[in-house]
């Protein structure tokens, strides 16, 4: 049975496309795009009549670990990292540009509550807010 560090074929396979455009991705960082939701999960394909499986990177994923190679930047906010990537284009999950939009809100109705502006207004969003 391979180690549950050991790389996936189609992982390798986003490592080296990044390598070779000039991105330097490592497997721990892959797995922490994937585990924060910025790197979509790669697609199994089962191979029948008792062969296993195989894996492919999901669409989209090569040019996304490559801009994430490229913009991701040490102590960064990966929520922060979702939405400059959505907006430059990129194939960023949906779960992950919502819960980065969920975060940017709540941080900015914070930001906002400390500092006094929101006081006697009520909660401007409190219609906009879902579970």
């Amino acid at each position: 049975m391979p180690s549950p560090d050991a790389l996936s074929p189609a992982d390798e396979e986003l490592i080296d496309y990044a390598a070779a455009h000039g991105g330097i991705v490592t497997p721990k960082r892959l797995r922490i795009w994937r585990a924060r939701g910025l790197v979509e999960r790669n697609v199994v394909r089962r191979l029948g009549r008792g062969r296993g499986t195989a894996s492919r990177p999901a669409d989209g994923a090569k040019e996304m670990v490559l801009w994430l190679a490229r913009n991701a930047k040490p102590g960064g906010q990966p929520d922060d990292l979702a939405l400059r990537a959505f907006a430059d284009g990129m194939p960023v999950p949906e779960a992950a540009v919502r819960a980065a939009f969920r975060a940017a809100v709540d941080r900015l109705m914070t930001q906002a509550e400390q500092s006094g502006e929101l006081a006697g207004i009520g909660d401007p969003l409190a219609s906009w807010r879902t579970a």
